[in-house]
C-alpha cells in the first residue's frame, strides 16, 4: 500500500505492479486505511468490513490469475483510543473474515494480529513502532521458511 491510500482505490496499481514485477510470492498487509476512514452516511461496520475484504480478495484473485502465491496478513492490532485506531474495536472481526477469504481463495494466510504485541504499536494507535516494524519482519520471515524452506539434502557424510 500507499501512505493514506485505501485499498479499494489501490487494486489497478496492485494489477500494473504484478505485470511489471512478476514476482514469485506476494505478501499482502493492506486494508487499515479502509478501517480508518470516516464512514460514508448510512454505512455501517459490515459494509465497511465486507467492501475492505473484497478489495483484498481481488488482489488475492489477481495474483492467483498470475500463478503467483500470496501470503495475506491478518491486521495488527491498534491502539484502542489511539488518532488513528478507529478500527480497534472491530479488528478481531476484520481479520477473521480475511482469514476465510484466504482459505476460499487458496492464500496463506499470516498472523500477524495473534503474534503482534500491543506494545509494538506507537502512539498514534496504527502504526507500528521500530520495534514492532522489526517484529513484523520477523512474522513474515517465519511464514515463508514454514511455507518454503525445505531442509538440507543428507550429505554422503551423513549416509555412512
Amino acid at each position: 500500500g500507499r501512505a493514506g491510500q485505501r485499498a479499494q482505490d489501490d487494486r489497478g496499481r496492485f494489477t500494473d505492479m504484478m505485470a511489471e514485477a512478476r514476482p514469485e510470492l506476494v505478501l499482502l498487509l493492506e486494508g487499515a486505511n479502509d478501517l480508518n476512514a470516516p464512514f460514508d452516511t448510512g454505512e455501517g461496520v459490515n459494509d465497511r468490513i465486507n467492501k475492505t475484504v473484497s478489495a483484498l480478495e481481488d488482489m488475492v484473485r489477481d495474483a492467483g490469475f498470475r500463478r503467483i502465491p500470496v501470503m495475506l496478513g491478518t491486521l495488527p492490532p491498534q491502539r484502542p483510543g489511539g488518532r488513528s485506531a478507529g478500527a480497534a474495536s472491530f479488528l478481531t472481526r476484520v481479520n477473521e473474515a480475511l482469514k476465510v477469504m484466504a482459505r476460499a481463495k487458496g492464500a496463506e494466510i499470516v498472523d500477524i494480529f495473534g503474534q503482534f504485541p500491543l506494545s509494538d504499536i506507537g502512539q498514534d494507535g496504527l502504526h507500528p513502532t521500530e520495534a514492532g516494524y522489526q517484529r513484523m519482519a520477523e512474522i513474515w520471515l517465519d511464514a515463508i521458511k514454514t511455507k518454503y524452506e525445505q531442509p538440507p539434502a543428507p550429505s554422503t557424510a551423513d549416509a555412512r
